[in-house]
């Protein structure tokens, strides 16, 4: 009977040191996105407003806007990690001050994207997870091929202001999502996301614009119609601007407005 018992009380002690169940909160959707593609979606306690997949997001605790999270909110659900990107680092830093852990990765590239499930899976104790992800993404990203002698020069906006436009330059992920579905962001920039007037956009000369935002500004799409001829596309998929596992789901949609075929990347979104 001791025997038993002993086993019984090693198999507990084995499964407790190799099983863990942290209570996390991610800071932006993409993360948000991560966790559940790792395996973690029952950890995540509380999201932040604008997260609304998968669907049992819209259920959990809110803790306010991605680009102002409240702290407050934060530190009286206690979690065990909140995980958030580079440009939110001054809000984790502040959180980190109550004892609580936090994870900063980064979102501005396929392969920041690719590193932060790495990151975050060494963390949370789930590498062999993590790895198995990065390395599928790494392989299903060195797959596509869009090999094409005439690449479109594309702007993709992001939203609208009063005068103009705001666009991705060069150095983001959705410019990565361009160069993978075939095309070319014409838009070089020290900043991730400058705002450009009727001007601007006329000198750059796009081939193609594509808007991501969910409002879209026809009489400036006009506007700029006056002085150069250009293809305007509009995608209201929010996806599209999320930098996680759904971008594939990207490529695969931007690459059909740029070469009217599709993209067969059916291995990659299972």
């Amino acid at each position: 009977m001791k025997k038993f018992l002993y086993l019984y009380i090693l198999i507990v002690m084995i499964f407790a040191e190799s099983s863990y169940a942290f209570k996390l909160i991610p800071l932006t959707p993409g993360v948000t996105e991560l966790l559940v593609e790792l395996g973690e979606e029952n950890n995540i306690i509380a999201v932040t407003n604008n997260a609304v997949f998968p669907e049992r997001m819209l259920k959990l605790k809110k803790i306010g806007p991605f680009f102002r999270p409240n702290i407050e909110s934060i530190f009286m659900l206690n979690p065990d990690y909140v995980i958030g990107v580079k440009f939110q680092k001054k809000y984790l830093d502040e959180i980190e001050k109550f004892g609580i852990k936090t994870i900063v990765v980064g979102d501005d590239s396929v392969d920041e994207i690719i590193k932060s499930v790495i990151v975050i899976s060494k963390e949370l104790k789930i590498e062999k997870e993590g790895i198995r992800l990065s390395e599928k993404w790494k392989t299903c990203f060195n797959n596509i091929k869009t090999v094409s002698k005439n690449r479109p020069k594309v702007l993709i906006v992001v939203g609208h202001y009063k005068n103009g436009v705001i666009a991705a330059a060069n150095s983001t992920f959705l410019s990565d999502i361009l160069d993978l579905s075939g095309g070319i962001n014409i838009l070089k920039s020290n900043v991730e996301y400058p705002k450009l007037n009727l001007e601007n956009i006329v000198s750059l000369k796009p081939d193609m614009i594509i808007d991501t935002s969910c409002k879209h500004n026809v009489s400036f799409y006009g506007e700029v119609k006056k002085y150069i001829t250009y293809k305007l596309f509009t995608v209201n998929e929010k996806y599209i601007t999320i930098p996680g596992p759904r971008i594939f789901l990207s490529i695969k949609k931007i690459y059909k407005l740029l070469n009217n075929k599709e993209l067969n990347l059916e291995k990659c979104l299972k």
